[in-house]
């Protein structure tokens, strides 16, 4: 059987949407397409299948191109009368202030080190903020 797995023949019922999926695939989402491998998880399954994977992405606020799952983010404050509709907010509390979700294409984010987390799965099926600390949090 892990022949099989090393080959990427088998397939799994996902633990937590309980769809069918393979391992590895690409995902797609507003147009775009990527290549996706999946963990493996404690039960020796993948968590989501790819279809849920690709609904769980979000567009960058500033480009409009895809977020995929475990694609880097940025958090920049912007001024919300500006920002298109499908912009994603980002709050760690209600004192701060409200922060926009980018990527971190060169043509969105101002430089690498503005990197503050990465676009992961939720339990709820849209995707979370793992938020990190960026090179400047750190320096403070």
């Amino acid at each position: 059987m892990k022949l099989f797995r090393k080959l990427n023949l088998s397939s799994y019922t996902a633990t937590k949407c309980k769809h069918r999926t393979k391992r590895k695939g690409n995902v797609s989402a507003f147009g775009e397409t990527t290549s996706t491998t999946m963990p493996i998880n404690e039960d020796d399954s993948v968590d989501y299948c790819l279809e849920c994977i690709g609904k769980m992405a979000i567009r960058c606020a500033w480009c409009g191109k895809t977020i995929f799952i475990g694609d880097p983010v940025t958090l920049y404050i912007a001024n919300k009368s500006n920002m298109p509709d499908y912009a994603m907010i980002y709050s760690e509390s209600s004192t701060e202030l409200s922060k926009v979700i980018g990527c971190l294409r060169p043509s969105c984010a101002d430089t690498g080190g503005d990197i503050s987390g990465f676009w992961m799965p939720s339990e709820d099926g849209k995707g979370h903020v793992h938020r990190i600390k960026s090179v400047y949090e750190i320096i403070l």
